[in-house]
């Protein structure tokens, strides 16, 4: 095979390390010993110089392009990692390790994923958060996206955009993010009426407070700032509490900012705080240095205290009677008084979590959407090619978005969690009705009527004898166990059904008569708790053996 060169093409000053062309454009990047990185534009008969990039104070290692944006990564012997802007031309974000140098770089083809490797090893790593930060009012969806608030109605595929946020307020300081990554809800105001809810800015340390009217033909308040925040929330419809960088919880009223005042914690000195989260009415979630999570009473100033090692954040419902404590590879499902009803464990990372409006918990790892009930049902919904976050659930539709942060909808199938619903609520005609017109609900369907309480229920569903008899037992329904064991026919299973009938004072004298005919142990029943009525059922059978 013959090789025609192309380009010959000169402009660095030492030696090149690496060079990478864009995936979509006619332009090549370079990253040389001479610390610097240059792009260069090609057409069919030349290529040319178009910019150079210097910032890296050693040999620039490797570059990759961004797969969906307008920025080049690149590392260096100088131990930093670099994004640069390239329609500015500029460096906006600069990661160092004060002991590795780093040597080679790659990025995912979809997701916004890199991994630079470096003298200790490999290190993967994204730029931005891939969470779309939003909050659930009612049939809607409030998301903050391009410095701007939408509005995105259940079953519409477009979101309106409601406002835009006011450039000296959230400032893009580095080009690559803005810092934007909660978004907390204030659930003591009726949405219908009005919508108050905090951005929390991790760059700027800013707390920024949107207050405006969801009726038509309203205006949008500008909004309030609270600077050198870590995090808050809300504990009234016009108080916000927050913590501050110097440590401080302190306390401020909507309507005058000015208005603060420091909230001290008995027992707890303010430089223990680590986080605090959204609670019920008048409590606020407090995240302690030793991995204690408490619950703090802003009227007594009580708090009340629990061991948990992976809290990260903390999902309502829409009530605030349920809540969802979560961790990277923990859920603790909560009450409003954040007594732990429970534990959910998993594997793989947790992503995403939100409760629709059965109370059902939707949340997503990287490879399933699962649910989970309160009574312990669970499943799996389906599994995945690549990360989800839910954004809400409702109606068997998943609102989310992907690693590109592109906004879907997908509908599921709401039948087995409809089904495990109506289990825990005690809904027989649904169960029923369900069992019936269902051909998909299978055996393990069975298994999650006994699970919940129904084993009398699955009686009607199962024909395998063995099984049929443990469900009876299981149930008290010793008529039903006499079938399936005489079908059985073995000594067993009568010994069970004898034993049951004493457990639950059903010893009837057909039970009686069969523990005389299996030869079953009797002398144990006389030293029971019935043996009165043993000693009655022992005189019918010998009146009704030699007298009738």
């Amino acid at each position: 095979m013959d090789v025609v060169v192309k380009f010959k093409i000169e402009g660095h000053e030492r030696g090149v390390n690496f060079a990478i062309f864009h995936p979509t454009l006619p332009l090549i990047a370079s990253g040389s010993d001479d610390k610097s990185i240059r792009i260069w534009k090609y057409t069919e008969s030349k290529c040319v110089e178009a910019d150079c990039l210097r910032g890296h104070s050693n040999n620039v290692s490797s570059l990759v392009f961004h797969p969906h944006n307008d920025y080049i990564v690149s590392n260096s012997e100088d131990k930093s990692i670099r994004v640069w802007d390239l329609k500015r031309k500029t460096n906006v974000e600069k990661v160092t390790n004060e002991i590795d140098r780093h040597w080679i770089l790659a990025s995912h083809s979809s997701m916004d994923i890199f991994a630079s490797g470096s003298d200790s090893g490999l290190t993967v790593f994204k730029l931005n958060n891939s969470r779309i930060p939003c909050v659930n009012l009612h049939k809607n969806i409030l998301l903050y996206k391009q410095s701007a608030l939408f509005l995105w109605k259940f079953g519409e595929n477009e979101q309106k955009k409601i406002a835009e946020a006011p450039s000296n307020i959230i400032s893009n300081k580095n080009g690559l993010r803005d810092g934007i990554e909660d978004f907390i809800l204030n659930p003591f105001v009726n949405p219908d009426q009005l919508i108050s809810a905090i951005l929390i800015d991790k760059i700027n340390k800013k707390a920024i407070n949107f207050r405006f009217s969801n009726e038509p033909g309203k205006t949008f308040n500008a909004p309030n700032v609270i600077e050198n925040v870590i995090n808050a929330c809300f504990i009234s419809n016009n108080k916000i509490i927050a913590l501050l960088q110097n440590d401080n919880l302190a306390v401020f009223d909507v309507n005058n900012l000015s208005n603060k005042i420091i909230v001290e914690i008995p027992g707890i000195s303010s430089d223990k705080i680590s986080g605090i989260y959204q609670g019920p009415l008048g409590k606020v979630i407090i995240k302690l240095k030793s991995n204690l999570v408490g619950l703090l009473d802003m009227n007594t100033k009580k708090i009340t205290t629990n061991e948990i090692n992976d809290f990260k954040f903390v999902v309502w419902n829409t009530n605030l009677s349920l809540g969802a404590l979560v961790g990277l590879h923990n859920i603790y499902i909560v009450n409003k008084n954040l007594d732990i009803l429970h534990k959910v464990k998993e594997n793989s990372k947790i992503n995403s979590i939100k409760f629709d409006e059965n109370n059902v918990l939707f949340y997503t790892t990287h490879f399933h959407i699962k649910y989970y009930l309160q009574n312990g049902l669970n499943g799996i919904i389906k599994s995945l090619d690549s990360p989800k976050y839910l954004m809400a659930v409702s109606n068997g539709t998943f609102y989310f978005s992907d690693t590109l942060k592109e906004m879907k909808t997908e509908n599921f199938n709401y039948l087995n969690v409809r089904f495990k619903l109506s289990l825990f609520n005690n809904n027989y005609d649904d169960v029923v009705n369900i069992l019936r017109t269902s051909p998909n609900i299978g055996l393990k369907t069975i298994e999650n009527i006994q699970t919940a309480g129904f084993p009398d229920l699955s009686l009607k569903y199962v024909n395998d004898p063995q099984q049929k008899f443990n469900l009876a037992l299981q149930s008290g329904k010793l008529e039903e166990a006499i079938a399936a064991a005489d079908i059985l026919k073995d000594k067993v299973y009568y010994e069970k059904i004898a034993e049951k009938a004493m457990a639950i004072g059903k010893l009837n004298v057909k039970i009686f008569f069969l523990i005389l005919i299996f030869n079953i142990n009797f002398f144990p029943l006389f030293f029971s708790q019935n043996f009165s009525y043993v000693f009655l059922l022992f005189f019918l059978y010998i009146f009704n053996k030699y007298f009738s």
